[in-house]
């Protein structure tokens, strides 16, 4: 019971990482004048969202016709033009649909501090998540092991006892646009029940209902991420730039009695969880 209230302590003291997604993959300006898409563009919007409340960067990068490309030397400049700016940490997409796992795999050459390792393709070709795993841990970058699902959590938890996965463990909980508060908040705990004990995890999206479930995961002890990449344009209100996105769950935290973590704070966790 001790170390259980000792947990619980360390849980409600701990600050919140909020993560900005500015780009994504799909949305063009066309679909949000707000979106960045240049290495400029997204560089400027990163620093203005460290500002707000942000301690780590997700990036996608786009090629000069706007379309998602996994170049690494559009992702160098990107990243250079963040760092003449801010101490962010870096969070590199390894997740863009339409590439091979080679190509997706390409912009660890970089070896940034963290690159997402999307789950979707557990099930059917689970082998595509054992190459991802390797590249990162041979790079010693920090995956953050993205799914939307029980059974992809499940899988992770199978993975991580078997070892292909090692500490720290870092989960992103991709929440979808659930019909109801209710099933977004129950999807919520069902993916944090099926997560390994002792995981750091974030959560994205959630709808109509993103804020009801920012506020539960900052009370869980998790971390969110807010930005463009999430927003699905045309529904709710006008759509907000990636300040406003990142000041909204930033707000959501302080209200909350939380305070933001910053990127060396991050780092700190990681440590920590390494052991």
């Amino acid at each position: 019971m001790a170390a259980s209230t000792a947990a619980s302590k360390d849980a409600a003291n701990a600050k919140t990482i909020v993560m900005v997604a500015p780009t994504g993959s799909r949305y063009m300006k066309a679909d949000h004048p707000a979106i960045p898409l240049s290495p400029r563009e997204i560089a400027d919007d990163v620093a203005a969202c460290v500002e707000a409340g942000a301690s780590v960067a997700h990036l996608h990068a786009r090629g000069r016709d706007g379309r998602s490309t996994q170049d690494p030397e559009v992702y160098r400049e990107i990243i250079e033009r963040i760092r003449e700016a801010t101490d962010v940490v870096i969070q590199l997409s390894i997740g863009a649909k339409g590439f091979t796992v080679d190509e997706a795999l390409r912009p660890l050459v970089l070896e940034p501090e963290m690159a997402s390792l999307p789950m979707r393709n557990v099930a059917t070709q689970p082998e595509e998540v054992h190459q991802m795993a390797a590249a990162m841990k041979q790079r010693r970058v920090v995956p953050s092991v993205d799914g939307s699902s029980v059974a992809m959590f499940e899988a992770v938890r199978d993975l991580h006892r078997s070892g292909v996965f090692a500490d720290p463990l870092c989960l992103g909980f991709i929440l979808g646009e659930p019909e109801t508060r209710e099933a977004a908040e129950a999807r919520l705990r069902s993916f944090a029940a099926a997560a390994p004990a002792g995981a750091l995890w974030w959560c994205a999206k959630g709808g109509a209902f993103a804020a009801e479930v920012a506020a539960l995961a900052v009370g869980m002890g998790g971390h969110l991420r807010a930005g463009l990449e999430d927003v699905v344009p045309g529904e709710g209100r006008p759509a907000v730039g990636n300040v406003e996105l990142v000041r909204r769950v930033a707000g959501i935290t302080r209200a909350l009695g939380r305070e933001t973590a910053t990127a060396a704070e991050v780092r700190a966790m990681f440590r920590a969880a390494r052991g």
